[in-house]
C-alpha cells in the first residue's frame, strides 16, 4: 500500500495537475453543453427526429473525422488543433442559441457535436503519448477523476442556472467559458518538452498520406481493429438492457442507482488496477477486460431472474475498474512517431463499424432479444482470442 501512495503522489507534480486541470475545466464547460443540447433544440420546436438526426449525421462524419484529426495532429500540432477546437467551442454555443430556422440550428448542433471529438484526439492522444508508458495507467486513472468530477460540477452548476433561465439563455453564456481550458491548454503547451522539441525538429520531413502505407501493414493494426469490431457486438446490445430490464420488471430508477454506486467504486478502485498494469504489464488486464463481459452477457441470455439479472448489471459495471488500464494499452500497442494518425484510422473504422452494428443487433433482437446477448457473448469471446493472441506483451 505504502508502494502504490508513493507512485501516486509522483502524479501530482506541477506538470500533471496542469494537465488534469485542463481537463477537469473542458468538462466543466463541454458536459452540460452536450447534454442540454436537445432540451435547447426542443426549446426550438425540433423534435427528437431532428436530434436523431443529427446523430446520424455525426456517426457518418466519423468514418472520415478522425482519420483528419490524426492526420493534422501529427502533420502540425496536436495543441493547434484542438486549440482550434476550443475556438470554435467558444462560438458555436452563442450561434446555436440565435438562429432560429431548424436546418441552421442541426448543423450548428452537429458541429458543435465535433469540439469534444477534436479534443480527444488531437490533445488526448498526443498527451497519452508524453507520459511515461510505465506511468500511463497511472495518469489515466487519475486524470478520469479529475474529469468525472468536471462533469458533476458542470451538470450541477447548469441545473442551478437552468432553473432560473432557459437553455437558450444559458447556451448564449455559457459557451465564453471555453476561453478557461483553453488557455490552460497554452500552458500545459508551453510546459512541454516534447512539444517544443516537436517545434524545433522542422528539418525533419513532414508526415504525409504516404506514411500510413508501412504503418497499415502493421498486423497488430489489424488485430485491434477485429478486437474493436467483436467488442462492439457487445457493446451495442447494452444499449437495449435497459429496455430488457423494464421487460423483466426492473425499473430504470434502480439501474440509475446502481450506476451511481459502482461509478464511485470503479473510480477508485481504477487507481488499484491501473497501478498493476504500470508495474507487472497490461495486456492481461486487456483481455481480462473484454474476456470478463461473457459472464454477465450469458446472464443476460439466460436468466430471468430479477435477482440474478441485477447481479449481472453490477458485474457488468464491476469490470469498468479495468478501463483505464485498457485504455493506456492502447497507446502501448503503436509507434509514438505516428500513433496519433494512425489511432485516428483506427476510430474513423470504429465509426463505420458504429453504423452497421446497431442494424444488425437491431435485427437480432427482432428475433430474440436473449440472443442479443448470446451473440454479445460470443463477439467477446472471439474478441479476447484474438486479442490473447495477436496483440503482444508490450510490458516484455
Amino acid at each position: 500500500m505504502k508502494k502504490i501512495i508513493s507512485d501516486y503522489k509522483e502524479m501530482l507534480t506541477k506538470r500533471y495537475v496542469r494537465i488534469y486541470l485542463l481537463y477537469f475545466l473542458f468538462f466543466v464547460v463541454n458536459d452540460p453543453l452536450e447534454q442540454l443540447l436537445v432540451l435547447l433544440m426542443a426549446e426550438k420546436g425540433l423534435t427528437a427526429q431532428h436530434y436523431g438526426y443529427v446523430l446520424s449525421a455525426l456517426n457518418a462524419a466519423g468514418i472520415v473525422v478522425p482519420a483528419i484529426i490524426g492526420f493534422l495532429a501529427t502533420r502540425y500540432s496536436a495543441y493547434l488543433v484542438s486549440g482550434a477546437a476550443l475556438l470554435g467551442g467558444m462560438a458555436l454555443p452563442f450561434l446555436i442559441s440565435r438562429v432560429k430556422a431548424p436546418m441552421p440550428v442541426m448543423i450548428f448542433a452537429g458541429v458543435f457535436l465535433c469540439v469534444r471529438w477534436f479534443y480527444n484526439d488531437g490533445f488526448g492522444n498526443a498527451i497519452n503519448y508524453e507520459i511515461d508508458a510505465d506511468a500511463r495507467g497511472k495518469f489515466i486513472a487519475v486524470r478520469d477523476l479529475f474529469l468525472f468530477g468536471g462533469c458533476s460540477v458542470g451538470l450541477f452548476i447548469a441545473g442551478v442556472i437552468t432553473k432560473k433561465h432557459s437553455v437558450e439563455q444559458f447556451y448564449s453564456v455559457w459557451g465564453f467559458l471555453y476561453v478557461l481550458p483553453l488557455m490552460m491548454l497554452f500552458l500545459v503547451r508551453k510546459h512541454s518538452k516534447r512539444e517544443q522539441e516537436k517545434q524545433e525538429a522542422e528539418k525533419k520531413e513532414r508526415f504525409s498520406l504516404k506514411d500510413y502505407i508501412p504503418i497499415l501493414k502493421n498486423g497488430r493494426v489489424w488485430a485491434y481493429i477485429g478486437v474493436n469490431t467483436f467488442v462492439s457486438v457487445y457493446g451495442c446490445a447494452m444499449s437495449y438492457l435497459p429496455l430488457y430490464a423494464v421487460r423483466i420488471g426492473l425499473s430504470v430508477s434502480n439501474i440509475m442507482s446502481l450506476s451511481s454506486v459502482m461509478l464511485m467504486v470503479n473510480a477508485v478502485m481504477a487507481l488499484f488496477v491501473s497501478h498493476l498494469g504500470d508495474t507487472k504489464g497490461r495486456k492481461g488486464l486487456y483481455v481480462f477486460d473484454i474476456a470478463f463481459d461473457m459472464l454477465p452477457a450469458l446472464i443476460f441470455m439466460l436468466s430471468h431472474n430479477i435477482y440474478v439479472f441485477g447481479l449481472a448489471i453490477v458485474l457488468t459495471m464491476f469490470k469498468d475498474m479495468f478501463g483505464a488500464a485498457s485504455y493506456a494499452y492502447y497507446y502501448d500497442l503503436f509507434p509514438e512517431d505516428n500513433g496519433t494518425a494512425l489511432l485516428g484510422v483506427i476510430g474513423s473504422v470504429d465509426s463505420v463499424v458504429g453504423i452497421v452494428m446497431p442494424l444488425l443487433v437491431a435485427f437480432i433482437w427482432g428475433i430474440s432479444p436473449q440472443l442479443v446477448f448470446g451473440v454479445g457473448a460470443a463477439g467477446c469471446g472471439m474478441a479476447a482470442l484474438i486479442a490473447g493472441i495477436f496483440l503482444p506483451d508490450c510490458k516484455k
